[in-house]
């Protein structure tokens, strides 16, 4: 392969013309008599002119994109990835361990509320998912569920890091296609940081390290265990039986060799049993997560440019209606910076010209660090806001990744220390022999030469490098650029041009997106808060009606964004997942036929907890759905679900900017379902209560028109926004 020194700072040679051309022809054959440029051949003229064309795509063109992607980073870039890695793992195992916490009601086959029976039939057929294979095992579950998290600790403890991250890039893909209602655009931020992770350094900042020197002693403890370990290993049995091969092998990724004196407890515990830290890594891992952050914030810039909210400065006048808005505002906060348009406008502009700017400005040196600076105040005032639970923090995390630089320099106790120059298996970039001067070669020679230099063994690997990013970047662009976004803003002849130029055919593109999903690393365009932004409000009730004379049971989600206490903070974060479960069955599956499936679950949920164990989940031996077995003695009468909602409603234009804006909502109250117990037998199939026709369709109905008076009322009383004064002073409905 054609490769110049990544660390060389001389600038590149004038481009030849065809004397010079001519010249180093009689150089390279070692001619004496030189010949003028006259006395060519045509076929030598064209030879000359097509070898000068060659070095100027090389030179102009091919190289620096070599340079761009293949250059290395030195022991600083893998001590930041080490830090990303570190970040990443701890955000992953919080996240994941609340959602463990809630498993048991989330995703249970027994007795969670979104059992895989009837989440697959929303899915598409190349949304594959290990629970396929046992829908019905509740071991399977727990077993994907916990091993996540175990492989996250993996991960952020650095013991077999890469396999930790593959583990976890794996069982998220599994769970992010056992069920539609969960997930958002954070999980596909997560799935996706740690399938980057699989091609950076993971061997900083480990507790091998002591978590690059901060904690010493866990280091010197873990290299200790690991030593006795493989003591124990390398006696077993099961090692002496081995080939010798493979015995060696073991030997080594153990490092048996360095194991002296281990029992007596001299042993050197300065990492004697690790492998040395990388100081070398190519940059393509670093690149390619670069430019996907820049696809996101290009997709979440233009689709709020081309939208009238954002375009007019109101675009977070809406927000002030969302539900969880100004968790961590005092009053006087939201009143003045939410609810005066001048301040509103102001905010809303900025917001869009930093998702607008980043992108660009970020690769400019000297404004790399005050683009940081200003995506980071930008995420600070939506985490402040929102809740968004940890796609801020993962956002931030990305933008990590640009202080990652190419041929970077170490700064030790002896000074700044260079990269060494690259050795023959290093991938950096060499420009001796881009041609061959004029010299008199065929075609042929010159083609086999350079295939020969391709798949030489020091070359193959950059190579399939190259292959790799090349596929992964095609598809990155066709799965996020928002190619339609685009055309709009640029002039309609140019919009045309880049139509036709950088649209795939439907086929290519459909094709393309499917192979994605099955490779789990398709995430769509990121039109996150297009257009008006969420501005509802929602909550979900339940009445129990008991046959034993006992009052109704009113079952409602506590409300925790109310007050700012310590203990309504920690239920915000305990509960996240079960009331993103809430809001989404809510606000999506209101007065929705095929939503019949959940609520249905969601009663039998219900019925089973107040029944007094009256009432049994019986699972079957042959895998299929659970039956629910009813005794004699069942004290549950009905339930009934309902869904409330109070939307906020479009701003006066008669309030001036510095004017306090009078807000006003509509209300909306919808029944979900109604399960009547008398019209159950005492052992029946669960999945009658939902069962779908042999097309997928569903035509069961929602039991709604028995309701009765009496639960209507206590709905609306416990449930509904309207005629109510909420205690939070950024909600003050108004009574009717």
């Amino acid at each position: 392969m054609f490769r110049r020194s990544a660390n060389s700072q001389s600038p590149p040679s004038p481009v030849k013309d065809e004397e010079d051309l001519v010249e180093d022809h009689h150089k390279h054959t070692g001619v004496s008599a030189p010949l003028s440029a006259s006395n060519l051949t045509p076929r030598q003229r064209q030879e000359l002119f097509r070898q000068g064309l060659l070095q100027i795509a090389l030179k102009y063109s091919l190289l620096p994109i070599f340079d761009f992607f293949h250059a290395r980073t030195g022991p600083k870039g893998c001590r930041v990835s080490g830090w990303m890695r570190f970040t990443y793992a701890i955000i992953f195992v919080y996240s994941r361990t609340l959602f463990a916490l809630e498993t048991g009601f989330m995703m249970d086959p027994l007795y969670g509320v979104i059992p895989y029976r009837i989440t697959q039939e929303d899915m598409q057929d190349y949304e594959w998912t290990i629970f396929e294979w046992a829908p019905e095992s509740r071991l399977l579950v727990y077993f994907v569920v916990y091993s996540n998290v175990l492989a996250g600790w993996g991960l952020l403890l650095g013991i077999l890091p890469r396999l930790s991250a593959f583990w976890m890039f794996v069982m998220s893909h599994m769970l992010n296609n056992h069920n539609g209602i969960l997930w958002d655009s954070e999980d596909n931020m997560f799935r996706l940081w740690v399938f980057f992770f699989l091609f950076m350094p993971l061997d900083h900042i480990t507790v091998w390290d002591g978590f690059g020197g901060w904690w010493p002693s866990i280091g010197n403890f873990a290299a200790t265990l690991w030593q006795r370990f493989a003591l124990v290993v390398s006696k077993s049995e099961v090692l002496q039986k081995l080939p010798a091969s493979i015995r060696q092998y073991c030997h080594q990724r153990l490092r048996l060799t360095e194991l002296v004196d281990v029992e007596r407890g001299t042993a050197n515990a300065a990492n004697p049993t690790r492998q040395e830290q990388s100081t070398s890594w190519p940059m393509w891992p670093f690149r390619l997560f670069q430019i996907y952050m820049c696809y996101i914030y290009l997709a979440a810039g233009l689709c709020k440019l081309n939208t009238k909210p954002w375009q007019d400065g109101t675009a977070l006048w809406w927000l002030w209606y969302d539900g969880s808005f100004g968790r961590f505002f005092p009053s006087f906060v939201s009143e003045y910076f939410f609810n005066r348009m001048a301040i509103v406008k102001l905010q809303t502009w900025i917001a869009l010209v930093i998702e607008c700017g980043c992108m660009v400005t970020i690769w400019i040196p000297s404004l790399r660090w005050y683009t940081f600076l200003a995506v980071v105040a930008l995420h600070i005032g939506i985490e402040l806001a929102l809740v968004m639970h940890a796609f801020e923090y993962l956002s931030v995390l990305g933008w990590v990744s640009f202080f990652v630089y190419p041929n970077d320099t170490l700064k030790n106790s002896t000074g700044t220390k260079s990269l060494s120059p690259a050795k023959d298996d290093e991938t950096t970039v060499q420009s001796a022999g881009v041609t061959d001067g004029g010299s008199k070669v065929s075609r042929k020679t010159y083609r086999n030469g350079l295939v020969a230099r391709i798949l030489s063994p020091r070359n193959r690997k950059v190579l399939v490098e190259s292959i790799l990013v090349g596929v992964l970047l095609y598809f990155f662009t066709i799965d996020s650029v928002p190619r339609g976004e685009i055309v709009k803003v640029l002039p309609t002849r140019a919009g045309k041009t880049f139509k036709s130029f950088f649209f795939p055919n439907k086929e290519t593109r459909q094709t393309s997106l499917i192979m994605g999903e099955y490779a789990g690393i398709h995430a769509g365009q990121w039109t996150v808060y297009r257009g008006i932004p969420p501005h509802s409000d929602y909550a979900l009730t339940a009445v129990i009606q008991y046959n034993d004379g006992r009052p109704p049971t009113v079952w409602e989600e506590e409300d925790m964004y109310s007050h700012n206490d310590l203990w309504s903070m920690y239920q915000r974060e305990r509960y996240y997942w079960s009331s993103t479960f809430y809001y989404y069955l809510s606000k999506e599956y209101v007065d929705d036929n095929q939503a019949i499936p959940f609520v249905a679950t969601f009663a039998m949920h219900l019925a089973w907890k107040y029944a007094d164990g009256h009432i049994q989940l019986q699972p079957q031996r042959d895998g299929g759905p659970p039956h629910m077995i009813i005794d004699a003695n069942n004290p549950i009468k009905s339930i009934s679900i309902m869904a409330h909602s109070a939307t906020g409603k479009k701003y006066p234009k008669d309030v001036g900017l510095w004017e306090s804006v009078p807000r006003e909502w509509s209300y909306e109250s919808n029944c979900n379902y109604v399960l009547t117990m008398s019209d159950l037998k005492n052992d029946f199939d669960v999945s009658e209560l939902y069962e779908y026709n042999a097309d997928g369709s569903f035509d069961k109905e929602s039991g709604c028109d028995e309701m009765d008076d009496e639960d209507e009322k206590l709905h609306l009383e416990h449930g509904s926004f309207e005629g109510h004064k909420s205690t939070s002073p950024l909600h003050p409905y108004v009574e009717k």
